[in-house]
């Protein structure tokens, strides 16, 4: 699997257990092994969602296999869950 992470948050708001933190919820997730996953985070992007620049993330996480429309609806709430509370964002900035 492959994550990336695009953040308009600076590298200073991210914290430090970041990387290894995501690499588990997916392992755990899409119940594929740790040393298969690869996440990019890349911080201080000029984004904007509905017009405002508010603190957000846009995550895309590709996978073989394992996305289809049943998985879709119980990965997703785990994932929103996961970038809201380690970003401090809330659901509606991801």
């Amino acid at each position: 699997p492959v994550c990336v992470i695009n953040t308009n948050l600076t590298k200073d708001k991210i914290p430090e257990s970041f990387g290894k933190d995501v690499t588990k919820l997916i392992a755990n997730v899409l119940s594929k092994p740790e040393n298969f996953i690869t996440v990019s985070l890349k911080t201080d992007k000029q984004m904007w969602k509905n017009g405002s620049s508010s603190p957000l993330a846009s995550v895309d996480i590709w996978s073989i296999g394992v996305f289809n429309k049943e998985n879709n609806d119980i990965y997703t709430p785990k994932f929103f869950k996961f970038f809201s509370e380690k970003l401090g964002l809330p659901e509606d900035r991801q």
